[in-house]
């Protein structure tokens, strides 16, 4: 019998990664860290009280400039996904780009964070 609390599921590498960004519920933002992030997760801290859950539906928004990606065409980095786990202020969060060219901006962060 296999425990899923344990499982590890992902399916991308992640990178360690500090950077600020903002996450966005409902019509409120709060500002957050960002630990580590791949193409499809990431790993967040948010310093404030917060009631979040696993379920909750989130947009996580990320200023290039702010993650060293000074000459990027896009400035902002646009994420919408979900909260897969909550450890006091801890998140986790699988994510993905909103558009295309926030893909492209996802995979120039993570090639930039692997250097």
């Amino acid at each position: 019998m296999t425990d899923n609390n344990n499982v590890d599921r992902r399916n991308q590498p992640r990178f360690p990664m500090r950077a600020y960004a903002q996450l966005a519920y409902s019509s409120k933002q709060w500002e957050v860290h960002i630990l580590d992030m791949s193409m499809t997760g990431a790993r967040i801290a948010l310093l404030g009280e917060h009631l979040f859950r696993a379920g909750d539906h989130i947009k996580l928004f990320i200023d290039s400039e702010e993650i060293g990606l000074h000459d990027a065409e896009k400035k902002n980095l646009n994420l919408h996904g979900q909260i897969v786990h909550v450890r006091d202020h801890i998140l986790g969060i699988e994510q993905q780009p909103t558009t295309e060219k926030d893909k492209e901006l996802l995979v120039l962060l993570l090639a930039h964070t692997d250097e």
